[in-house]
């Protein structure tokens, strides 16, 4: 026999029995569940569609050009130049490279590592910077975990950020996302099956 949990809301107007496995359900394609995972801002998202239209949002996939690498443990993915605006100024940035590494075995993934160095020259500035960690096949997208916004300015590259809670992924892709000033600039991708 199952035990079921009781919850009560308000002055109990209503009594619901849930059932604790079901409240772990996985979500399904399209559907979206936000969890907060720690005190420094990071976050999971899990589900969603993508989109092509707001670079701005978690689920901007750009369109596809052929820049999936499909290796096993590491890779790297050409960002081109871009140019944001910080405190007023307005920064350009000369393209560069994205360096994602994953460790794990199959399905399941132990470590993710992601960072971004410029192309020359390295006296050049990036500001508010944030990376996303994301698991989709297609539209699909299983998960992504945002890490917290490093505020401030770095010369010449975003320093390591690493992912290290272990977790099963999907079949399909894991791909380093590359967020500046709030907008997505790049990824690096690898083709994830068992």
């Amino acid at each position: 026999m199952k035990k079921l949990g009781v919850l009560l809301f308000g002055t109990a107007i209503a009594m619901i029995a849930i059932s604790p496995t079901a409240a772990q359900a996985e979500p399904e394609p399209g559907d979206v569940i936000i969890k907060d995972i720690a005190e420094d801002g990071s976050t999971i998202i899990l589900g969603g569609q993508t989109q092509d239209i707001d670079p701005t949002r978690y689920d901007y996939v750009a369109p596809p050009t052929g820049g999936i690498t499909p290796m096993s443990a590491s890779g790297i993915g050409t960002v081109p130049g871009f140019t944001f605006g910080w405190k007023g100024l307005t920064i350009t940035v000369p393209g560069g490279t994205i360096y994602h590494s994953i460790s794990g075995s199959g399905l399941t993934v132990t470590k993710e590592t992601a960072n971004f160095v410029f192309k020359l020259p390295k006296y050049v500035q990036l500001c508010n910077t944030q990376w996303q960690f994301q698991n989709r096949h297609g539209s699909t997208i299983y998960s992504t975990y945002t890490s917290p916004l490093r505020t401030g300015c770095t010369y010449g590259y975003i320093p390591d950020h690493t992912y290290s809670t272990k977790r099963n992924v999907k079949t399909g892709q894991l791909c380093a996302r590359m967020f500046v000033a709030g907008t997505y600039r790049g990824e690096q991708c690898h083709n994830v099956y068992p």
